[in-house]
């Protein structure tokens, strides 16, 4: 999320100029830095990164991106100071302390607050200062100095601390100004003693003195040679004390910028008068301001319960001088090293890379950066907004990245440049590929000289196996042979004894449906006819199964002989056959073929195959419907010849259709007949080098396609 800004036009008047110049807000929120939205108070640091107190710890902001800091306890930071070593003092809520950064670039906090006893307390530690080498903490109940050994307490509640030319002043909520010495209290003046009111600021002045900032009571000047102090005598006291006042800064030596917690920011010339007023509608995220930060370049940061408020005026800070860039840190392998850490860097072999980087006391939104890195880049790649670079797969060696920035007046920065090193894993060293060599060509004479050992002795023993195995096979040959022979001689006794079998059965078969036809025309009675009835049934099913297994001896041992044949005359043949099957009499048989039409095929076969799917088409035919019928279609082409037997009977289910060609499949528990009657359909067309198809649909019927070759 990029912070919200504004533009507006605003007029300054200072002590010698007046100017029309445009100032740039933005404002940044939980969105950009990831944090609660209440900040209380920012410092540049110096190395040109910003900090800010924020409820949940310690916002860092290098230009480029965020990064929140936790401290004890996630304590919320009210105040905050660096020193010359790069120390930050914090305090928050009955905590404080300092933090530094290690090499990852984490500020590492340590807590002072075991430096007193844990029964005191010392409630929020909103101010926080250094002065001659002295960390100042301060609060509601008492005024902690830290040494840097030790934690002293000053007895002054309430207070609020100013450096003024050498001294170091308090001015204590509805109490008086006083001055410190050490850990002495002098009384200064009692005439800024209000109820709920103090001196929030101490600024330069006109005149020498010095002017006094309080929330509600307006402004007033303090006198340091004589020590008076007297109220300012200006119109925009009105206008400031309805405001609550709560800090200001002295900016470019003209100027008080004010923030206030009611009309936003307030900003005065050197008399004391109004110049200009920003609020919400101009741009700022609220109008209930806490403490201003001037930055380096006298751009405005502004602290809120609603987010930051950032104000730059383009024309106002333009660089003196060329800024540089810094490459602000390196991520790689779930780590990150930060500046000034990157000096000895070294990456591992092949694993990605990024380099983050900004330039300090500019917002990435006023810059353009462009990169390269030697050895893998062509040349500076084209300016764009990206704060960082990432890199992969690189191979061992040394590498320089540079980048730079460029400015919104066209400057461009200081270029950051960082070299380093990628390290080859021990087993891609030139070494190791020269030892591994000679151990290869070792182990290649090694081997090659048993492997020629070992071949000798398996040639001399394959040598003695080949002979003593043609003899065995020799001898295996012959056994194979009479057992072949045998097995002819057995199964052509075992196709006899079924084909006999098969027609001594079909004889009795024969004789007893007709006594038992004789028998239904005797006017036997109801159970009589319906025990008739079954038994019939019974013998009809093992004709059929007897028939199943003569045609499937046929198809067996004959040789398929092609001659033509009329296909009228087989059809007719198995109508004659089947006319006396249950319900045959209401099938309807249409036949779409010439009478003279010829097929040349084995004639048994073709009678096998029609047989079959004929005899089905009546079994299982639909006798609920008006006209129940079988179709013989038959065609040719330049291909050959194609036969379809098709009916409008119960069909049959898509989830069947690749298993009824099964041996002993039937479709239902239900369904009559042994099973073998597609099987040897399809047995039958394979052994004509046909081909049969099948479309069905339940309860729709079915057609089964013969295709065979000219």
């Amino acid at each position: 999320m990029k912070p919200h800004f504004y533009i507006i036009f605003i007029l300054f008047a200072t002590s010698s100029l007046a100017r029309q110049d445009t100032v740039i807000i933005r404002n940044f929120n939980t969105g950009n830095y990831k944090a609660t939205s209440f900040n209380y108070m920012g410092i540049q640091g110096k190395d040109g990164i910003y900090y800010f107190g924020n409820e949940d710890g310690i916002l860092q902001y290098d230009g480029s991106e965020w990064q929140l800091h936790t401290v004890k306890n996630h304590t919320g930071i009210f105040s905050m100071v660096e020193d010359d070593d790069e120390t930050l003092y914090v305090g928050g809520f009955n905590e404080f302390g300092y933090a530094k950064k290690d090499s990852s670039g984490t500020l590492i906090y340590s807590s002072l607050r075991n430096k007193i006893s844990p029964d005191s307390t010392i409630n929020e530690v909103w101010q926080t200062l250094i002065y001659n080498k002295n960390v100042y903490f301060l609060s509601y109940d008492r005024i902690l100095r830290w040494d840097g050994s030790s934690v002293h307490h000053i007895p002054v509640k309430d207070a609020y601390l100013f450096p003024v030319n050498g001294h170091l002043y308090a001015s204590t909520f509805n109490g008086n100004v006083v001055r410190l010495e050490g850990d002495s209290v002098i009384f200064v003046s009692n005439k800024i003693k209000f109820k709920e009111d103090a001196a929030f600021q101490i600024l330069p002045g006109p005149g020498g003195k010095h002017v006094i900032f309080t929330s509600s009571h307006g402004l007033y000047l303090f006198d340091e040679k004589n020590g008076e102090i007297d109220k300012w005598d200006v119109d925009a006291n009105t206008f400031l004390s309805e405001s609550l006042l709560y800090s200001a800064v002295y900016w470019r030596d003209s100027l008080y910028a004010c923030t206030s917690w009611t009309n936003g920011l307030i900003l005065l010339n050197k008399k004391g008068e109004i110049v200009k007023n920003l609020t919400k509608g101009d741009g700022l995220a609220t109008n209930s301001l806490r403490e201003p930060m001037l930055d380096t370049r006298n751009n405005l940061w502004v602290a809120s319960n609603y987010g930051i408020s950032y104000l730059q005026w383009p024309v106002l800070n333009q660089p003196q001088k060329v800024p540089p860039t810094i490459i602000t840190k390196a991520t790689f392998d779930g780590k990150s090293l930060t500046h000034p850490y990157l000096s000895n860097l070294n990456l591992t072999y092949e694993l990605p890379v990024t380099f983050h980087y900004a330039t300090p006391g500019f917002d990435k939104e006023d810059l353009e950066y462009s990169y390269f890195l030697e050895g893998v880049d062509p040349g500076w790649s084209e300016w764009n907004h990206d704060v960082k670079k990432e890199y992969s797969h690189m191979s061992g060696g040394e590498y320089t990245f540079h980048v730079k920035a460029r400015l919104l007046n066209g400057m461009e920065s200081q270029p950051a440049t960082l070299t380093y090193h990628v390290l080859k894993p021990w087993y891609l060293s030139n070494w190791f590929a020269i030892v591994l060599i000679l151990i290869l060509v070792a182990l290649i004479y090694i081997l090659v000289k048993l492997r020629t050992l070992h071949l000798s002795r398996i040639n001399r023993q394959l040598e003695s196996l080949v002979e003593e195995r043609t003899t065995e096979l020799v001898t295996q040959r012959e056994k194979l042979q009479n057992v072949n022979k045998d097995l002819r001689t057995m199964n052509t006794e075992l196709d006899n004894f079924v084909y006999r079998s098969s027609h001594d059965l079909v004889a009795p078969l024969k004789s007893l449906k007709g006594l038992i036809n004789l028998a239904k025309m005797d006017s036997p009675g109801d159970r009589q006819m319906h025990y008739l009835q079954i038994m019939n049934s019974s013998v009809l099913k093992l004709e059929d199964f007897i028939k199943s297994i003569m045609d499937y001896s046929i198809n067996t041992k004959r040789e398929v002989e092609k001659k033509e044949v009329t296909l009228d005359s087989i059809i007719n043949e198995i109508v004659s056959e089947i006319k006396y099957f249950e319900k045959a009499e209401k099938v309807d048989l249409f036949k779409e073929y010439e009478p003279d039409f010829t097929i040349k095929s084995d004639p048994s076969r073709l009678k096998i195959i029609f047989s079959n799917l004929i005899t089905n088409g009546v079994k299982y035919h639909n006798y609920d419907q008006p006209q129940p019928y079988i179709k013989v279609i038959a065609s040719k082409n330049s291909v050959g010849t194609e036969v379809k037997i098709s009916d409008n009977g119960q069909g049959i289910s898509d989830e069947f259709h690749e298993k009824i060609f099964d041996m002993f499949f039937r479709a239902s528990e239900s369904a009559e007949g042994s099973g073998l009657g597609l099987y040897i359909v399809k047995d039958t067309v394979d052994k004509l080098g046909a081909k049969i198809l099948v479309e069905s649909a339940y309860g729709e019927g079915t057609t089964f396609t013969l295709k065979l070759d000219n």
